[in-house]
């Protein structure tokens, strides 16, 4: 009876994992592999003109791109802004995010036509493709 428990434990285990390469797929393809390119080109010494090529997989790493932006003189002020507009943008949009949940957690008249308002841009595209493909 345990030898037919643990097989089947290991074929729902076999199950799981070819059920989850799908999704490592894409991750890989769509997040992984751009990831570690991006890193890849930012160690050659790479032109536009040098995208249509096969220089790209030579093996000639070099930081001086790296050298190039630390030293530019606008980088400090690029840097600040990126920073101020990227941690502004997420709180900003944290906290806003949290006063209408806020808001809609409340009881108060209207409360259900606020919640559809709230839902109406997440619908809106679903019900123009069915109006769309229903001509």
């Amino acid at each position: 009876m345990a030898s037919s428990v643990s097989s089947l434990a290991e074929k729902e285990s076999r199950l799981a994992f070819w059920m989850l390469v799908p999704s490592f797929a894409v991750v890989l393809a769509f997040v992984v592999f751009p990831v570690l390119w991006n890193i890849w080109l930012s160690l050659k010494p790479v032109s536009l003109a040098d995208l249509r090529g096969t220089s790209l997989l030579h093996f000639n790493l070099t930081l001086d791109n790296f050298r190039k932006v630390f030293q530019d003189p606008d980088f400090a002020q690029v840097l600040s802004a990126t920073l101020i507009y990227t941690l502004g943008g997420s709180v900003l949009s944290i906290l806003l995010g949290l006063a209408a949940a806020l808001l809609v957690h409340t009881e108060f008249p209207g409360r259900g036509l606020l919640r559809g308002l709230f839902i109406a841009p997440y619908i809106a595209p679903v019900v123009a493709v069915t109006f769309t493909w229903s001509f």
